[in-house]
């Protein structure tokens, strides 16, 4: 009789459990929103076209921009290719005998009558030379944005079309988007041509790649080549500097007086021995700037193009979100 009573409290123990998980299995699922009745005005038909044309919209998203990265990614290895051969060729004309005695000459004569013009030489000497392959640069990657824009453009604009005409089709009323982004005034009409409110909507994700790419090239390398200039013709500079005070004081010195005293107080092999050590150094400054620069470009790309696509989701899923409520609502 104890054997029985035993099995008995054991199996209800057992039910007991299991009635417990079950119950709590039950509590833990997430809860799923019912797809409306066929009966519903809009209907399941709307509810499925809707989620056709959102994966749709996603895979043309994904699309652009992975055929804009790959764009990007090109341009810049491309053109910095360029860019690499023009510094290259930049750097030994800077850093010529003639262009040595102008820099020292500059220098000399900023420290007499203040001023920058050793610096405005260097820019112009070296600066001068890369910029027009950097500004090619430039331009090819505002070209690819732009497309990238369009492309996105075309989707969301694509989307709101399909979505306006499966919610036509359902006799729904005309739907309200309230998005937080702004958008182009071109996309902003053709949301409302579409029945969307699209006030406020739009892409407010500027970038100005020139601007970007200049201000690297000052930064990275400009300034560190004319501060190793003064750096490395400073006794030379000096010397000329300390001359150049007592010549002017019979009226004002041209620069090319100052850089034919320069070359006048120092031999040519004592010139050419810090010239060639100032080509080294500034090879060596490039050859570590421009990969800085590249990835900066990139990086700042990159986040341009992220932000863009994030304003276009979320212009998208509140489309989306508007229909689905005039379904449900």
């Amino acid at each position: 009789m104890s054997r029985t009573i035993r099995q008995a409290a054991a199996l209800l123990v057992v039910a007991t459990v299991a009635v417990a998980a079950i119950v709590a299995l039950h509590g833990a699922r997430t809860p799923v929103v019912p797809r409306p009745d066929a009966a519903t005005p809009g209907g399941a038909g709307l509810y499925e076209r809707i989620q056709i044309s959102m994966a749709a919209a996603t895979t043309r998203n994904d699309q652009a921009l992975a055929l804009c990265e790959s764009d990007i990614n090109a341009v810049l290895s491309r053109e910095f290719s360029e860019i690499t051969r023009e510094g290259d060729k930049a750097v030994a004309e800077v850093a010529s005998y003639s262009s040595c005695c102008g820099i020292i000459g500059r220098l000399a004569k900023d420290q007499v009558f203040g001023g920058t013009s050793a610096s405005a030489y260097v820019d112009q000497e070296l600066g001068g030379r890369l910029r027009p392959a950097l500004h090619t640069c430039s331009q090819e990657l505002d070209a690819a944005l732009a497309r990238f824009d369009r492309s996105l453009a075309e989707s969301t604009v694509t989307l709101a079309s399909e979505l306006a005409q499966a919610r036509d089709a359902s006799g729904n009323d005309p739907v309200t988007v309230a998005v937080d982004v702004r958008y182009s005034d071109d996309l902003d009409t053709a949301l409302r041509s579409l029945g969307f409110d699209s006030a406020g909507v739009g892409v407010g994700l500027a970038l100005d790649v020139w601007g970007l790419i200049n201000s690297r090239l000052a930064q990275g390398l400009l300034t560190k080549a004319t501060g190793m200039a003064a750096s490395m013709f400073a006794r030379p500079a000096a010397a000329a500097a300390a001359e150049m005070t007592v010549a002017v004081a019979d009226g004002p010195l041209p620069i090319g007086d100052a850089i034919a005293l320069v070359g006048g107080l120092w031999t040519a092999y004592d010139i050419y021995a810090t010239r060639a050590a100032f080509e080294t150094e500034l090879k060596t400054t490039l050859a570590n700037a421009l990969p800085d620069m590249k990835r900066s470009v990139h990086d700042q790309v990159m986040t341009r193009i992220r932000g863009t696509l994030d304003a276009h989701r979320r212009v998208q899923d509140s489309i989306r979100t508007a229909c689905t409520n005039g379904i449900t609502h």
